[in-house]
């Protein structure tokens, strides 16, 4: 509330040190600049209620504030805020050298291919353990198949012979 106007300088993300930056409620205009994401000891940021805009620097500092932070300023958008308009990104590509492990950047979208290969290799590995053992198998085969016809017996039995019992009791 320090009624400062015009827009924050790039030069801001030369404060390597910097913990702790509130510019809430003023009139500060523009955007967010990217040297702001580089801001690694940054724990505290604080841009509610101004009139900036674009997207926000992607960066692991700034994507892990809560959106409070940004509230106010309707022009801004991208993560921790509502996606862009155009934005068709849906997992963030790692770039080299940027310090952001594979597993920070990736959103869990990829759980599914992972799903689907292992549901459908159990399926291949399941059908053909069984079914490929009785065509192999003779014995287990016989086996099998009189298990099979021994409990249709024991079910017509049960159908036929045992409940029409039961109902005919007083």
């Amino acid at each position: 509330r320090n009624n400062l106007n015009g827009s924050i300088l790039p030069k801001i993300g030369e404060l390597t040190a910097l913990e702790f930056l509130d510019l809430s409620r003023n009139h500060l205009s523009g955007q967010i600049p990217s040297s702001l994401a580089n801001l690694n000891f940054l724990g505290t940021l604080d841009l509610s209620y101004n009139n900036l805009s674009g997207k926000i620097p992607t960066g692991t500092q700034l994507q892990g504030l809560d959106p409070s932070a940004f509230m106010g300023n309707p022009g801004l958008c991208g993560p921790p805020l509502a996606k862009c308009t155009g934005d068709t990104t849906f997992v963030n590509v790692p770039k080299q050298g940027d310090g952001i492990s594979r597993e920070e950047r990736n959103d869990g979208s990829d759980i599914f291919p992972g799903l689907y290969t292992s549901v459908v290799l159990g399926f291949i590995i399941g059908f053909w353990g069984v079914c490929g053992t009785l065509v192999i198998k003779m014995s287990w085969r016989h086996s099998y198949f009189r298990f099979v016809e021994d409990m249709y017996d024991r079910v017509y039995v049960v159908v036929v012979v045992i409940i029409p019992r039961v109902w005919r009791r007083p």
